[in-house]
């Protein structure tokens, strides 16, 4: 769940983070020397796309609870070089999934072994910047994240591509999709009215998120 956040953190919030000079010497900066959490804010949304032949269908998570955070970030480096350890695990409660109708709600969150597997979980394991650049004055990145996707109890290891924009002292936004099949987690995709509907295997995942860093609630309530 260690890996290595790029410099380009570092360069921001140094750029974007307040002076905090009570209690130092001298005027002198803040050392975030202990773990500062990541948490999800309120606007942020995710949700599943999928199609089957009569209908097509979204599914948006309702609840979001993050564990984890970035340790090690010193403002005042100015070595050149991979900076801070990156933690970070996400919970979806299925459960909370919301796809519009009772029934679809029903289908998919059977077929999701809610009961046996209430949640989906994603842990982070390793990132690596891939471009970085600025944008109306706000630094905008593209990061490749590598990590483990759980459902129903079955984990594969994916490789997501992200999109993300700092906005402001200690916020940014990350956007993204990701395809994954379900029979890939040992799911079967529904077949309601005795089989005359018939979804596909394929979801596309969507995120797009606001994380802060430092003290925020874990778990949010989405909009």
């Amino acid at each position: 769940m260690h890996n290595k956040l790029f410099i380009v953190v570092l360069l921001v919030a140094a750029v974007f983070t307040p002076r905090e000079t009570a209690g130092q010497p001298n005027g002198a900066p803040v050392i975030f020397a202990e773990r500062m959490p990541f948490a999800v804010l309120p606007e942020s949304r995710l949700w599943l796309e999928g199609s089957a032949n009569v209908v097509d269908f979204s599914c948006r998570a309702t609840e979001i609870t993050t564990y984890g955070g970035l340790a090690g970030l010193d403002t005042l480096s100015r070595v050149p070089a991979p900076h801070g350890d990156v933690m970070l695990e996400v919970h979806i409660p299925v459960d909370k999934l919301d796809c519009g109708r009772g029934g679809i709600n029903r289908d998919m969150k059977n077929t999701l072994n809610f009961r046996q597997h209430p949640y989906i979980t994603y842990r982070l394991d390793r990132n690596q910047l891939m471009g970085l650049e600025v944008d109306d004055e706000l630094f905008v990145f593209d990061i490749s994240t590598w990590g483990g996707l759980t459902i129903s109890g079955n984990e594969k290891q994916e490789e997501i591509q992200v999109e993300g924009k700092f906005l402001g002292p200690w916020q940014f936004r990350i956007r993204g999709s990701h395809r994954i099949a379900m029979s890939e987690f040992g799911l079967t995709p529904p077949s309601p009215m005795m089989g005359l509907i018939k979804v596909d295997d394929t979801l596309v995942v969507h995120f797009d998120v606001t994380l802060c860093l430092r003290s925020c609630d874990t778990v949010v309530q989405l909009q």
